[in-house]
């Protein structure tokens, strides 16, 4: 049941309004139980977004005196498995060894634009290139040919794929000419890829 942005429900045979929220990487949860008078709200910034969720509930059953279901042991072991599961086994394709750009690394720099996505800037500093837009910053690796992927630098959750994982591999375009005049990357799983033009 949905009410007014509210929903709500019952947890552990108790009436419940709730509702979630994310902002600046930081995931929320508010949780308010009226006929017993108790209101909770979690932040954390770290975890699977329903991790608020999940605290709020273990706080009220341990304020009531009711046995947590499902524990939050168990759901923090079950989370710690699928990274650990995520981290060993490998899910993308690997590169073609032995294959260099076709340009130098500065011809890739500059400035790529889509109409409705936006704006992506490529920098060439000592031979790095770097992927930029507003507070993005991403450091890119050459994958093979002209395709290149973000460096993993610890903004992304380890249990899901994301637009900047080695399955989203950014693939620059030349003309007939020889310029680099785009690049594509699949921002979107249900859309294909995105293409940005080099201004």
């Amino acid at each position: 049941m949905y009410a007014m942005g509210w929903f709500v429900d019952t947890y552990n045979g108790h009436s419940r309004i709730a509702h979630g929220g994310y902002l600046h990487d930081i995931n929320s949860e508010v949780m308010i139980f009226s006929a017993d008078r108790i209101g909770i709200v979690s932040f954390t910034n770290f975890g699977f977004p329903a991790l608020a969720r999940m605290i709020n509930q273990h706080v009220f059953d341990l304020i009531m005196g009711l046995e947590t279901v499902p524990s939050a042991r168990n759901k923090l072991d079950e989370y710690g498995s699928e990274n650990q599961g995520q981290s060993q086994t490998p899910r993308f394709s690997v590169p073609r060894k032995g294959h260099r750009p076709a340009h130098p690394a500065g011809d890739y720099a500059g400035r790529y634009d889509h109409p409705g996505y936006g704006r992506f800037e490529i920098t060439h500093d000592g031979g790095l290139l770097t992927l930029k837009r507003n507070n993005l910053v991403l450091p890119l690796e050459h994958w093979h040919y002209d395709a290149w992927v973000a460096q993993d630098v610890g903004i992304f959750y380890l249990h899901a794929r994301h637009a900047f994982d080695t399955s989203s591999r950014i693939l620059f375009e030349t003309s007939a000419d020889g310029a680099i005049v785009a690049f594509s990357i699949p921002l979107e799983p249900a859309v294909a890829p995105i293409r940005f033009v080099k201004q």
